[in-house]
């Protein structure tokens, strides 16, 4: 009898370790978002990996400002205003991204907005990692699915994307670093040190 009453006790507690183990992983998930948001400034160095090439680069982010750079191209985002600049072609064009294209230009974006935008599910890994998946709510999200691998301090390891169109691209983080405030004229284009040969205005 004793047995059948313990057993009973286990199927009752049962979905409350499943639960807390559930919360568990999510709050180290928004640990790692309030770095994001909180921070003065974060800079991420990265290689991105997609379309069979390899290409390092910084992202410096500022809560909703952020500078990307990855050698021939460069993106400054002051909040509401985007610069994408070609080194090559000095080609320079300017956009007001929604949070969807946002995402799509920034990966740390879907983090940031991961309660709003994305369903999410956490897996321990070996050595105190962790790796989850972010599945959009709407059908018609340009991002099918997402998936970031947080080490043992919480800080971003990975992060994997893939598109509606099938495209999949990666960024591999090789050090995150938070720093200071950083100036607003650090988000913005300057024409002096980046003269374009051409501007494409889309606003």
């Amino acid at each position: 009898m004793p047995s059948k009453i313990l057993y009973i006790i286990l199927l009752l507690l049962l979905p409350a370790v499943g639960k807390a183990k559930a919360d568990d992983s999510e709050q180290r998930f928004a640990t790692a978002v309030a770095m994001l948001r909180n921070a003065p400034s974060v800079t991420f160095k990265y290689y991105y990996e997609g379309d069979r090439t390899k290409i390092p680069g910084t992202l410096t982010i500022a809560r909703e400002k952020y500078t990307l750079d990855a050698g021939n191209f460069r993106v400054w985002y002051n909040g509401s205003t985007m610069w994408a600049y070609a080194a090559k072609s000095k080609e320079l064009s300017i956009s007001n991204p929604t949070t969807e294209e946002l995402m799509e230009s920034n990966p740390f974006e879907i983090m940031s907005n991961y309660k709003t935008y994305y369903n999410l599910t956490g897996i321990a890994t070996q050595g105190g990692a962790m790796k989850f998946t972010l599945k959009p709510k709407s059908r018609s999200s340009s991002v099918t699915q997402a998936t970031v691998i947080l080490g043992a301090d919480d800080r971003p390891k990975r992060l994997a994307i893939t598109f509606s169109s099938g495209q999949k691209v990666a960024i591999v983080i090789t050090s995150v670093k938070e720093g200071k405030a950083l100036p607003a004229s650090a988000f913005v284009y300057d024409s002096k040190k980046y003269p374009a040969s051409e501007t494409v205005d889309l606003r």
